[in-house]
């Protein structure tokens, strides 16, 4: 994808459109986003996925850090999982509907609802060799990190 280029046209850097990511939990407070426009839903499991995907979305254009494919784009968030009340009793329930749902009563045509709902795959087998001993590698034999060109750090 050759975001730069895009960013020479109108809407390129995400004008005008607004995109709710459905997953889990973000790190909100992360210096790299932007505020965002929607919050619904209760955090649960790890922040760094959802932070690392709406970093490569959306990351704000600053002097620093990293900056995102759709950098003004106005991102949301919708938690896969809620509270119930019964009584003097709270859970915390998954219910992917219903943070499809309330992202999508945000929404007017043309913005965007992410989908992610993912789960621990297979394991590849495969023993990491790297330098940094993380022990990760991915089902096909990668790293599970995401790193952004030209800036050396990892994300997420």
């Amino acid at each position: 994808m050759d975001a730069y280029y895009a960013w020479n046209f109108s809407g390129g850097r995400g004008e005008g459109v607004r995109v709710i990511d459905v997953e889990q939990n973000w790190n909100l407070a992360h210096e790299d986003l932007n505020p965002v426009f929607y919050s619904s839903g209760v955090g649960a499991d790890s922040w760094q996925h959802g932070t690392a995907v709406l970093g490569v979305m959306a990351a704000a254009e600053t002097a620093y850090g990293t900056v995102g494919i759709t950098p003004r784009v106005s991102t949301g968030i919708s938690s896969v999982y809620r509270n119930i009340f019964s009584g003097y009793l709270m859970a915390t329930i998954y219910d992917f509907a219903d943070a499809v749902n309330r992202a999508s009563a945000q929404l007017a045509p043309g913005d965007i609802i992410l989908l992610e709902q993912h789960a621990p795959g297979p394991a590849s087998g495969l023993s990491c060799t790297c330098k940094r001993g993380c022990g990760r590698l991915g089902r096909f034999g990668r790293h599970t990190r995401l790193r952004r060109p030209g800036h050396g750090q990892w994300f997420g």
